[in-house]
């Protein structure tokens, strides 16, 4: 709260390597066999802003990947490929306090949660800094992933052509833990003030997760191929080929999942009640063409133009949010009272907590793969050994994107009290938010892009990247980001929420360079300085509030329902902001006033804002590094260098 400072320190160990050996059993048959690992052990010291030290995480991170390949020379224009590898991922990432048993410390029964959620509560004071660990960790994540792959490779002349298949077999084990420590808050409700309501251990409100929901996730992949490069002159190259992929649906093998049946109303286990074991049915179309050319019609110019159909080869989050709705999943509140007061020695007593109605996660189950398409034209000319100029269109369309509403959004009601949303306008009554995901995004990209090459001559190379480019969609990412909840303002009206991506940038630009200093005397032979600069432009956020002024459900808070936003009275542009200290205003564009606030109002109750998704621009950004590099010849085979 501005009188405490922290310089809590972070701690990051890596390591990694990789081992390879080769055997070569015969001129026609060599066996190749690949180890590598990769360990990350991070400690963070703070998880946000508004908490103390003592409240960070640990993410420890262990990557592991073995693969054997056997290639065979079949003929002196046929070559096979045949390949096996396992690769698993681990993370962990767990609260400061994880090896702290705190229900034996403290004494009390309510905290004797399993032996991976240990930690401490987390506590917010009105007007303080939160402590405790966070209420949404730990999360374990452990993938499998077995993989069998096969390619042909036949030279004929001009046609080689290349066919494979591909094969995965996807293991996903992990928990995702949501307040079953607890969380505990003393707002000033009882005396006024947050700090008071501590003293006399008096908290408004407390929060606890009733769950029973390890995760244990399965998929495979059957993908197959085939491609010919089909050189028709010394000018012209045509490349086919046509991509087949198919991904089961991710099921649990317990059938651990639940899901909405949305014509009885009811939460039924997945597998059940009509409901697939994965709440999604199969999707067996998804052919991926691709062709590209690449023509030279004159001495040093070169052609370049490609289209490819690609697969999103899919998401375990997505399927993972069934396992957080009831009876798996729930969330008890419980209130100050005075016939049995909560408090820190029994803030959750057994039989008084509230279960709200619950929020549920549903897959739309006629959801398919989302794909893209993507295309490209460039030209290419060498200016002799002044180096290499390209000139290049590429563009994209993003269809059948994955994106979530809230299917039990109410309508609005222009004569509802504030701030109370009636169940009866809900087209599901039992049941609060309910996060819809479905295969209904699009996407569109368009750039255009230049850039110079010059490679090591005279001593010096140079590269130089241009790009202009507009990125639009109406969902930028499946969870929200602080600028973007990436979830729509009115569920009903979805294609309000088209606009910028938040990741869209207009303007990049980028070059490094490498200079060879002299050779001929002692302080700068074998020296090199290198550099990079970055600039670009800045990208989009959105005007949000954090309130419910539409009197919808929206939480105003990314993640837990959608965000109302303000109504658009002016230009955010242009003008100044008022100064505080009654000197003169800052104007627009500067750090005390970087868009025009007066532009946007609050609308009238029971209303969504006109404010579009993504319509303010933030600050750009440059950055420029250089390093010298200096290379010692120890001796006439080992070489240092130092940077």
């Amino acid at each position: 709260n501005g009188n405490y400072f922290g310089s809590a320190v972070g701690i990051e160990n890596t390591e990694q390597g990789s081992y390879r050996v080769d055997h070569k059993l015969s001129g026609a048959d060599l066996l190749t066999f690949r180890y590598s690992f990769g360990d990350v052990d991070l400690f963070e010291p703070y998880l946000s802003l508004n908490v103390v030290p003592g409240s960070g995480d640990y993410l420890k991170d262990h990557i592991q990947n073995f693969s054997a390949q056997y290639l065979k020379v079949l003929s002196p224009r046929t070559t096979n490929s045949l390949r096996l590898s396992y690769g698993r991922f681990s993370r962990d990432l767990l609260p400061q306090n994880y090896n702290i048993n705190v229900g034996k410390l403290w004494g009390v029964n309510w905290l004797n949660v399993p032996t991976e959620a240990q930690g401490f509560p987390s506590i917010s004071v009105g007007g303080f800094s939160s402590v405790g660990d966070s209420a949404t960790l730990p999360i374990l994540r452990h993938t499998n992933t077995y993989q069998l792959g096969d390619s042909l490779t036949l030279d004929r002349g001009a046609h080689v052509f290349k066919i494979g298949v591909d094969i995965r077999k996807l293991q996903l084990n992990g928990i995702l833990d949501l307040f079953n420590r607890g969380s505990i808050s003393f707002t000033g409700a009882i005396t006024g003030s947050g700090i008071n309501d501590l003293l006399l251990d008096l908290p408004t409100y407390a929060l606890q997760s009733q769950s029973n929901n390890p995760i244990h996730m399965r998929t495979q992949a059957y993908n197959g191929y085939v491609e010919d490069d089909w050189r028709i002159s010394h000018h012209l190259t045509l490349n086919l080929g046509l991509r087949y992929e198919y991904n089961t649906p991710t099921v649990d093998p317990q059938n651990g999942m639940s899901d909405l049946n949305l014509q009885t109303g009811k939460v039924v286990p997945v597998g059940t009640n009509g409901i697939t074991r994965s709440g999604i049915y199969p999707d067996y179309n998804n052919f991926a063409p691709r062709l590209g050319v690449a023509w030279s019609p004159a001495e040093n110019w070169v052609i370049r133009s490609g289209y490819g159909i690609f697969y999103d080869s899919g998401m375990f989050v997505v399927p993972s949010s069934l396992y957080f709705n009831p009876p798996e999943f729930n969330l008890a509140l419980y209130f100050q009272n005075p016939v049995v007061p909560i408090s820190l020695t029994n803030p959750f007593p057994t039989g008084l907590g509230f279960i709200p109605p619950p929020t549920l996660s549903v897959l739309n189950p006629d959801m398919v793969a989302p794909y893209i398409q993507q295309w490209n034209l460039a030209v290419e000319h060498t200016l002799d050994n002044w180096g290499t100029l390209t000139l290049a269109y590429a563009g994209s369309k993003g269809t059948k994107l994955i994106r979530s509403y809230d299917l039990n959004q109410p309508v609005l009601d222009p004569t509802a009290p504030p701030n109370t949303v009636d169940p009866s306008r809900r087209p599901y009554p039992a049941y609060a938010t309910i996060f819809d995901v479905e295969s209904g995004g699009n996407s569109s990209f368009q750039s255009l892009q230049a850039s110079y090459l010059k490679r090591m001559s005279s001593h010096f190379s140079l590269r130089l990247a241009y790009t202009y480019s507009h990125s639009i969609d109406d969902q930028s990412a499946f969870l929200g980001i602080a600028v973007d909840p990436n979830f729509p303002q009115n569920s009903h009206n979805l294609a309000a929420e088209r606009g910028n991506s938040s990741f869209d940038m207009r303007h990049r630009f980028v070059s490094a360079y490498v200079i060879d200093l002299p050779q001929g005397n002692l302080w700068t032979r074998n020296t090199e300085i290198r550099g990079i600069t970055t600039m670009q432009s800045g990208q989009p956020f959105t005007p949000q509030l954090n309130v419910d002024n539409s009197n919808t459900g929206n939480a105003g808070t990314a993640n837990e329902a959608g965000t109302d936003r303000p109504n658009v009275v002016g230009s955010w542009t242009t003008g100044a902001c008022p100064n505080p200290s009654g000197g003169a205003p800052f104007p627009v564009g500067t750090p005390n006033c970087w868009f025009n606030t007066s532009a946007f109002v609050v609308g009238p109750p029971n209303t969504y804002g006109n404010a579009g998704r993504n319509i303010i621009r933030g600050p750009g950004f440059a950055s420029f590094d250089l390093s010298a590099l200096r290379n010692f010849n120890l001796t006439e085979h080992l070489r240092m260098s130092d940077r």
